[in-house]
């Protein structure tokens, strides 16, 4: 399933539908941002892979992504410290 992600802790209305979160079965959810893969949350290990290095914007995508599914704002030296590999509780 394929929804548009809603900001909750950036203080802007939308993303305009630039942001998406595909929601699978097996307690996955990947971030869609401008049609590309960024980043997977396991829900089951409470993982966030992050796919590499991005724009400032997509960037603002994944720090909200990481921080619905309860990670601390996160920057980026914090992503790369950790390889783009976190595991909640560790950061």
């Amino acid at each position: 399933m394929l929804v548009e992600m809603k900001p909750q802790f950036e203080n802007v209305k939308s993303y305009y539908k630039k942001a998406h979160l595909k929601i699978y079965v097996d307690k996955a959810v990947d971030l869609i941002s401008y049609s590309t893969n960024v980043a997977r949350y396991d829900q089951q290990t409470q993982t966030l892979t992050i796919n590499g290095e991005y724009s400032n914007t997509t960037l603002r995508h994944i720090k909200e992504f990481a921080q619905q599914f309860g990670f601390p704002k996160l920057s980026v030296s914090d992503m790369r410290k950790h390889g783009y590999v976190l595991v909640k509780g560790e950061i």
